[in-house]
C-alpha cells in the first residue's frame, strides 16, 4: 500500500475510534434516559461495524491480490515444466 493511502487509512482508523471513544461517555449518568443510551449503542455499534468493514476490505484485498499473483506464477512454471517435457519427446 501506498504511503500517501496508507496515512489516509491510519487517519480513518484513529478516527474511528474516537468516534467509539466519545460514544463511551454517553453509557454513563451524563445521559439520564436509558432509551436515549440504547439508541446511541445502535450508533457506537454502527461505527464499530463500518471501522471492521473497511479494514476486512483491505485485508481481503490484499489476500486476494496475493493469491492471485501465487496463481498466475505456479501457472507459469507449470507451464514452462510442460513445455520443456514436450521439448525432450
Amino acid at each position: 500500500m501506498k504511503n500517501r493511502s496508507r496515512n489516509r487509512f491510519e487517519f480513518f482508523n484513529d478516527i474511528c475510534v474516537y468516534l467509539v471513544t466519545c460514544h463511551f461517555m454517553f453509557f454513563s449518568d451524563f445521559v439520564p434516559n436509558a432509551e436515549t443510551q440504547y439508541n446511541i449503542g445502535f450508533s457506537c455499534i454502527a461505527f464499530i461495524a463500518l471501522n471492521v468493514i473497511c479494514n476486512m476490505t483491505l485485508v481481503l484485498g490484499g489476500v486476494f491480490r496475493s493469491l492471485r499473483l501465487t496463481s498466475i506464477l505456479l501457472y507459469r512454471m507449470a507451464r514452462a515444466k510442460v513445455q520443456k517435457m514436450i521439448k525432450r519427446y
